[in-house]
């Protein structure tokens, strides 16, 4: 029988997550927040509508619109933060659920939500930045991709399809959310017939592919404004051409932070990358043995 999840855990990391983010909030963008929010002040459309995220461009354009008029008392910094933050919540509690699903317990699959939402990049980049919509998604569609897996309900290939037109939704959101398909389609193949899995990678790339082509094609017609052929591939194909910019992070005031991404990543990997650093914090009378702290 697979583990079952508790919402009420779900719902406290949620809470927890949104609430340290909440407080920790910067007084000013990071990453890419200066310039969106100067392209949200223009109104700037061709700004919003950048090709990377489209879909993310326009969702907080319109919030603040809503909700912060120019003679409102919130600012569109903070509408565009507020976002964000519910958005990482909702992804760190939703891989919180995962981890419990996959066997982890609730102590485990809380430390992991920490892990992630304290992570440089989640952290960092909530404070105005474009990045938590996609995760939030991506992080959903893998909890929905594990629970029926662990759950052993055979699914049809309408599911398969389903996940795949969701990752395209996700690639508007951020156009980097396409790899997700990657770890999808592998996950299809564990503990499952290879020829049954082969056929559903094949339906997961074409709905996706399909999916994708579509979604463009509306959202480069509909609310970025694009009429002509060129335009739309003009559009679309705007971030291939800025992949071969020179990046910040290779600047060399970018490697002062290196030892620390490095000891961050190293153990996110150590708590659940290791299986007796996992199998200990889910069972600690494991620590009053020798040999678990050799193995460690």
């Amino acid at each position: 029988m697979a583990p079952r999840t508790d919402w009420r855990v779900g719902l406290a990391v949620f809470a927890g997550v949104f609430l340290l983010y909440h407080l920790t909030f910067a007084s000013v963008a990071t990453g890419n927040g200066p310039r969106l929010l100067g392209i949200f002040e223009r109104g700037d459309r061709d700004g919003m509508m950048l090709a990377d995220w489209p879909l993310t461009g326009f969702i907080l354009y319109s919030l603040t619109r809503v909700l912060a008029p120019s003679n409102g008392p919130l600012t569109p910094l903070t509408v565009v933060q507020t976002a964000n933050a519910a958005a990482g919540a909702f992804g760190a509690a939703a891989f919180c659920q995962t981890i419990v699903l996959l066997g982890g317990g609730a102590l485990l699959g809380a430390l992991g939500a920490l892990v992630l939402a304290t992570s440089f990049a989640s952290w960092y980049y909530v404070n105005g930045d474009t990045h938590h919509l996609a995760l939030g998604a991506v992080l959903g569609l893998f909890y929905l991709l594990v629970r029926r897996h662990v759950s052993g309900r055979p699914y049809g290939y309408g599911f398969v399809a389903g996940l795949a037109l969701l990752n395209a939704v996700a690639g508007l959101l951020l156009r980097g959310s396409v790899l997700f398909g990657i770890g999808a389609v592998a996950a299809g193949f564990v503990g499952r017939p290879w020829r049954r899995a082969v056929r559903e990678a094949v339906v997961y790339v074409v709905a996706g592919a399909a999916g994708t082509a579509v979604f463009s094609l509306a959202v480069g017609m509909l609310l970025k404004g694009a009429r002509e052929p060129r335009e739309l591939l003009e559009w679309y194909a705007l971030n291939v051409r800025l992949l071969w910019q020179p990046h910040e992070v290779y600047e060399p005031s970018g490697l002062l932070v290196s030892p620390l991404k490095l000891v961050k990543g190293q153990l996110s990997a150590l708590l659940f990358g290791v299986q007796v650093i996992g199998d200990a914090i889910r069972e600690p009378a494991l620590l009053a043995r020798a040999k678990g702290w050799a193995l460690m």
